[in-house]
């Protein structure tokens, strides 16, 4: 009977342990966000979109890295520009 007793003890301070860890583990699940395939996809949206962001500004700065670094300078680059357009346009035209 005594034995009995003792494991009795044991297994309800086992119990009283796993209880505590499980409720440890509870809290922290609900303290974190919960992956499931809706949130995963979302995300995944989410990144998408932003590579797609990240792409058109870098190549809006590839398009600044062509101009010299003094204002004076990338003026007569910029007219240079327009009338290299301006040629083309007219040679379209013909």
């Amino acid at each position: 009977m005594h034995h009995w007793n003792r494991n009795s003890k044991v297994l309800g301070d086992k119990e009283a342990e796993y209880r505590l860890i499980v409720s440890q583990y509870e809290k922290q699940l609900s303290s974190t966000d919960v992956l499931t395939p809706e949130s995963l996809l979302s995300t995944q949206n989410h990144v998408q979109k932003q590579l797609e962001e990240l792409e058109e500004l870098e190549h809006l700065l590839k398009s600044y890295k062509d101009l010299p670094p003094d204002i004076t300078l990338a003026q007569v680059k910029l007219e240079e520009m327009k009338e290299q357009l301006v040629r083309i346009n007219v040679h379209k035209t013909f």
